[in-house]
């Protein structure tokens, strides 16, 4: 009797480590909106998974949250681009060009992130949003051609290009496959879905360094990357396929609404806030010291 009561209270206390708790919920369920996201649209979702890291929930610094992001979204990346590649959508000769650039500009970025104030960093990523969401409701011209002729004038082009892409995600964990799409897109004419993993492609050994200088600078969180990529790796053929029966219009205009949103709510928080000098009772304290 008493070891079969002693087996129960060890199957109990199982069960409860075993049980997620709400913090693993909420990572999961970011990453797997990074996952759909990236499906649909070709991004790798930071601009999702950024403003949940650093939410009262899992309260993450943003320098953190920027070089968790990074981890995080490698695998989502990786399994996207295998997709991409499976339908010819790639041109590996520009992504090879894009890489030197945007690996010094990701080291940079990486070691910036933790030396650059919380206050601009959050104002920078919110310039990220906004650019996301202006992206998405403003239809591209379409691009004509599937390769880029990679000649040493588009070739230093594309490096560059890498550069700025490199040092936004390297500081911020998001913004350079927002800048890099319509940018092959614009400058060089390239389809947008080859554009889309092109850019898939090209960021993934930069998603690595990155992880890997903050790592270095004890700026990354590896059990909530491997939390939200693993979930969002599940969901990027989910993506596709939504995008394959409902359409992406849509959805482009949902999460236009919902980045213009975020961006309206984390600006009125701020504003709310009682600048600094300003006397606050005991209460009112304790909570703006913990937004």
């Amino acid at each position: 009797m008493a070891r079969s009561g002693s087996r129960a209270g060890q199957a109990v206390t199982w069960a409860r480590r075993c049980r997620p708790d709400r913090r693993d919920v909420v990572l999961g369920a970011a990453g797997a909106a990074a996952g759909v996201l990236c499906g649909l649209l070709g991004v790798a979702g930071g601009v999702v998974i950024v403003p949940v890291l650093t939410s009262r929930r899992i309260g993450m610094a943003r320098a953190t949250a920027s070089g968790t992001t990074i981890a995080a979204v490698l695998p989502i990346s990786v399994v996207a681009a295998v997709s991409y590649a499976g339908l010819h959508n790639i041109d590996g000769r520009a992504a090879s060009a894009i890489v030197p650039g945007a690996a010094a500009g990701v080291i940079i970025g990486s070691l910036l992130a933790a030396r650059v104030p919380a206050p601009v960093l959050r104002t920078l990523f919110q310039m990220v949003l906004l650019a996301t969401a202006a992206r998405l409701l403003i239809a591209m011209p379409s691009g004509n051609i599937r390769q880029i002729a990679v000649a040493v004038p588009a070739a230093a082009t594309l490096c560059a290009l890498g550069a700025f892409a490199g040092l936004a995600s390297g500081m911020l964990g998001s913004g350079g496959g927002t800048f890099l799409v319509p940018a092959l897109v614009l400058v060089f004419g390239l389809v947008q879905q080859v554009a889309q993993g092109t850019v898939l492609l090209a960021l993934i050994p930069i998603w690595v360094i990155g992880a890997l200088t903050h790592l270095k600078t004890h700026t990354l969180g590896l059990r909530e990357a491997v939390a939200v990529g693993s979930c969002g790796a599940l969901t990027v053929p989910l993506g596709a396929e939504i995008a394959a029966h409902v359409g992406v219009l849509p959805l482009r205009i949902t999460f236009a609404v919902f980045l213009l949103a975020t961006v309206t709510r984390s600006v009125m928080r701020r504003s709310s806030q009682p600048t600094p000098g300003t006397a606050l009772p005991r209460s009112e304290a304790d909570l703006a010291a913990r937004s």
